[in-house]
């Protein structure tokens, strides 16, 4: 696996995000009952969320971008170490610069 990059937070969760925001979203844990209010629920999407090697997110991402629970999903996603698929509006890989971002800022 190639070297972890620290993300710009404000490119996946929007201008107002800051590293201090989300850590606490992911912290809290995703608030119960979440899933039934997700934007995915709706329609047979769940190929989207899974595309094959090489596939694109940009669908499922374009879900995401408009879902409620947007951030109770990615919490779900890091604390169940989700290794596939798109969660929060984040792909695996987006998800590990991510953690390694939140685990590079609280160290320093």
């Amino acid at each position: 696996m190639g070297s972890k990059k620290v993300v710009d937070i404000r490119a996946y969760f929007g201008e107002e995000s800051t590293l201090d925001l989300v850590s606490s979203w992911l912290e809290t844990g995703p608030s119960s009952g979440w899933e039934a209010q997700a934007a995915c629920r709706e329609g047979d999407v769940t190929d989207l969320f899974f595309p094959p090697r090489g596939g694109s997110c940009r669908p499922a991402k374009a879900i995401c971008s408009g879902c409620p629970v947007r951030s109770d999903c990615l919490a779900a996603a890091i604390a169940n170490d989700e290794r596939d698929g798109v969660w929060g509006g984040l792909n695996t890989e987006e998800r590990d610069r991510l953690e390694f971002t939140l685990g590079a800022a609280a160290a320093s």
